[in-house]
């Protein structure tokens, strides 16, 4: 096994990787975008950045599995620290850590920087170690999760950039702290027969059957959070003053408006008993997934970094690079989004 394939496995690279990469792309483009940032300035704080952020949920992950060594055995689910001598379990930790710490030294004298990362690495550590262990401690558990892992990140991107305070910051944080809870608790409900099982009470299995239309209620009220990050892009399209900038701007917000539309009766029927349009966990491909996943991760970073290139060409390295991210590597299907409209229509 290549060096690069186990450090992929020991820092569970597949869980993470994808979804918070693209976030993170997602935030800086729109700092980028709206504040103007000249390409320069953007480049060495996003590859900064980029690196920090993702050695922070690399360590996140690999915390979690060394708290979850007792729980993952009893489950039988895979745990490398399992896997591996304690001693080796303990370097590996430490040395994941030291990285994690090295990261964020470059931002460490920047306006809040430290006191938020400080704030980000309490809630990794008391949700994943005992003697707090927040992950099996219910609601408690699922508000640190969803806080470390999409409100914090918010905060912490714009004061590497030093673009704190500015309200489209805190719309963003609460758009983001709405669809994290979403996730968190659609993760929960797909594990609770299993965390049950081992006697993990979190909130998912404490709420044992109401969790189902607990989870229909977040997923609309995610709805609404991914419109106020469109509405949050479409205004600062706006504010550019450019005929492209207003077509962009009324394309992301028609996108928005058209699934919507298509998505939330099913939404609404399924808080009063109907079935649940599950978004994150359903096998199938459906508008559903176009709204929750589609829109935020690829047609938002795209357009907000396609309208950075064409106020600065320079940009455009960043959009073809962020392109093959999404196309490429992530394997994206161009044709399922049409099979859904023509079964629609």
């Amino acid at each position: 096994m290549s060096i690069l394939v186990q450090a992929s496995h020991f820092t569970r690279w597949r869980d993470w990787g994808p979804g918070k990469v693209t976030l993170l792309c997602s935030l800086c483009f729109y700092i980028a975008m709206a504040y103007r940032l000249s390409f320069g300035t953007f480049v060495l704080t996003f590859v900064l950045f980029l690196l920090f952020a993702s050695a922070q949920s690399a360590a996140g992950f690999v915390l979690n599995d060394w708290g979850d060594r007792d729980l993952d055995r009893r489950q039988g689910k895979p745990n490398v620290f399992n896997e591996w001598p304690y001693q080796e379990g303990v370097v590996g930790l430490t040395v994941m850590v030291g990285v994690a710490l090295a990261t964020g030294l470059p931002f460490i004298t920047r306006p809040a920087f430290a006191l938020l990362w400080g704030v980000w690495m309490a809630a990794a550590v008391a949700y994943s170690l005992e003697p707090l262990r927040f992950k099996t401690r219910g609601l408690l558990g699922l508000a640190v999760s969803f806080t470390a892992q999409w409100s914090l990140p918010v905060f912490i991107a714009f004061a590497a950039f030093k673009r704190l305070g500015g309200l489209d910051m805190w719309g963003l944080a609460l758009a983001l702290t709405v669809s994290g809870a979403t996730l968190e608790i659609a993760h929960q409900r797909y594990d609770r027969w299993r965390d049950a099982g081992a006697q993990a009470r979190t909130f998912a299995v404490s709420l044992s059957t109401k969790i189902d239309r607990t989870y229909a209620i977040a997923v609309a009220l995610d709805k609404l959070a991914i419109g106020l990050v469109v509405a949050l892009v479409a205004l600062s399209l706006t504010s550019l003053g450019s005929v492209w900038s207003l077509v962009l701007a009324g394309g992301v917000v028609a996108i928005y408006l058209g699934l919507l539309a298509l998505t939330l009766p099913t939404a609404l029927r399924a808080i009063g008993g109907g079935t649940i349009q599950d978004p994150y966990y359903s096998e199938g491909r459906s508008a559903a997934q176009l709204l929750h996943q589609t829109l935020p991760n690829f047609v938002l970073p795209m357009t907000l970094v396609f309208a950075a290139t064409l106020l600065m060409p320079q940009y455009g390295i960043v959009l073809v690079l962020f392109g093959i991210w999404r196309i490429i590597l992530g394997g994206a299907d161009w044709r399922w989004p049409l099979r859904i409209i023509q079964k629609w229509r």
